[in-house]
């Protein structure tokens, strides 16, 4: 007699629900994961909703990963956005032969997760698969953006990329977008250039980067948008021995990209006659001083002298804040503010 016996390790569960917070059109998704079961193919779903007290038959379910040896599988379904928002409750039943392992759905307040990613996260953090990558967009070089008015938008995939599947682009409404090319940076990280147009960036045109990994259960989505312009003030100098240093303070600013110049009579000055500190984060924005130190007598001279802070928010017809200040005049776009230079930025 040959007795045959097959291993099933039970799932555990998850509930998700979708990181966008925008329910205009009357719709939420929601879903749940479940994980850690074998053999393959042995579990599916069914839905209740538990405050009508009936089952939900129009569901998705996603096709199934398998990693270490193990499977996941992931559910979806869409509910009414006004039940949703009275935290109404939905069970997910993950079904393996007799058993069932169940969790509910209910609004929470995720945390730390992105407000522009569409796809669905975590609503109670765990460990449950282990993140096999890294996805990162890097936007335009300033030189490269305000010099040559070229445009390029770069995701980067760092991580095990034996099981990585497709690099994508769409726009906020989900249109395709053609990536310009595809490089192979090292052993460990793949980057897919974009090149858009500057009407689109202008517009604040959204770009979202999809990466698809046989070991994760969704594709994951890494959201890009320019946004926050800088303040800029300049200051005259508080001293008057025999150099006079002029500051440049841009402040507030997103993403962290900028590029600071100096101009003396409107024409540009070497890079080697003027310092910039590193970047001051604080909170999700980004500040910056540059300093130019000058003969006393040239500023004696009455010329005039101008700071442009290029930034990615700036119009096309704008270029960039300039503010300028003169000896005569005095006139200046400063404001009287108590600043502490790092010392780093103060000039030899």
């Amino acid at each position: 007699m040959v007795v045959s016996s097959s291993i099933q390790t039970k799932p555990t569960v998850f509930p998700l629900q979708s990181c966008a917070s925008d329910t205009s059109g009357g719709l939420v998704d929601i879903g749940c994961l479940a994980t850690g079961y074998v053999p393959s193919r042995s579990v599916t779903f069914t839905w209740r909703d538990k405050g009508k007290g009936s089952d939900i038959s129009d569901f998705v379910q996603y096709p199934e990963v398998q990693r270490n040896g193990a499977y996941s599988v992931f559910t979806q379904i869409k509910v009414k956005a006004e039940d949703w928002e009275k935290s109404n409750t939905y069970t997910c039943n993950a079904n393996q032969g007799q058993t069932a392992e169940s969790t509910d759905v209910t609004r929470m307040e995720p945390t730390s997760v992105h407000p522009n990613h569409s796809t669905l996260c975590y609503i109670i953090l765990v460990d449950c698969i282990e993140d096999p990558i890294t996805v990162n967009i890097f936007p335009p070089t300033p030189e490269k953006f305000f010099l040559n008015e070229e445009i390029l938008l770069g995701c980067k995939v760092t991580g095990d990329l034996s099981n990585l599947g497709a690099i994508e682009w769409e726009n906020a409404d989900g249109s395709k977008l053609v990536a310009m090319k595809e490089v192979k940076e090292n052993g460990n990280s793949r980057v897919s250039w974009l090149s858009i147009s500057y009407e689109e960036w202008s517009n604040g045109t959204e770009f979202v980067c999809i990466v698809t990994h046989s070991d994760l259960p969704l594709p994951k989505r890494e959201t890009y948008q320019r946004e926050n312009a800088p303040s800029v003030f300049i200051l005259g100098p508080a001293e008057q021995a025999k150099q006079v240093t002029l500051t440049c303070y841009a402040k507030d600013f997103y993403p962290k990209e900028v590029l600071i110049s100096w101009l003396a009579s409107d024409e540009p000055l070497d890079r080697s006659r003027f310092s910039t500190t590193s970047l001051i984060q604080t909170g999700d924005t980004y500040s910056v001083y540059s300093q130019l130190t000058i003969e006393k007598d040239e500023w004696d001279e009455g010329k005039g002298y101008s700071c442009a802070v290029h930034h990615e928010t700036n119009s096309k017809e704008i270029k960039a804040i300039v503010r300028a200040i003169d000896s005569l005049t005095k006139k200046s776009s400063s404001v009287n503010l108590s600043l502490s230079i790092p010392q780093t930025c103060k000039a030899a």
